[in-house]
């Protein structure tokens, strides 16, 4: 994300927290690295360090999904809308009128 689209949002928080989530996701990719020098040195990392690495790493990336989710909600809410994309009602009405024409033919079949 870069410093217009924070701008646009007008959430100082959610640049601090993509920060803070960069931070640790680069930290643990140094810390792969090290393990990949590692073995490429023949001398093979413990499991139980590869497996807490790989365990830091997707803890990160929940933190990250979270943070957007949360990020991507504040913006809606704050533009008074309830999904990224304007709801179509014309469509929506064209589809619960198909359903209700096909719950009507079922009811008069049966």
């Amino acid at each position: 994300m870069d410093d217009e689209t924070v701008a646009k949002a007008g959430t100082g928080g959610a640049r601090a927290l993509l920060d803070s989530a960069e931070d640790n996701l680069r930290r643990w990719l140094m810390e792969v690295d090290r393990l990949v020098a590692q073995s490429e040195d023949g001398d093979l990392p413990k499991v139980t360090e590869v497996s807490g690495t790989l365990s830091e790493i997707l803890k990160v990336r929940r933190h990250i999904q979270d943070g957007i989710k949360h990020h991507e909600r504040d913006v809606l809410h704050e533009e008074n809308r309830i999904d990224t994309a304007p709801i179509d009602f014309d469509a929506r009405r064209d589809e619960i009128g198909r359903r209700l024409a096909r719950l009507r033919a079922v009811r008069d079949d049966g």
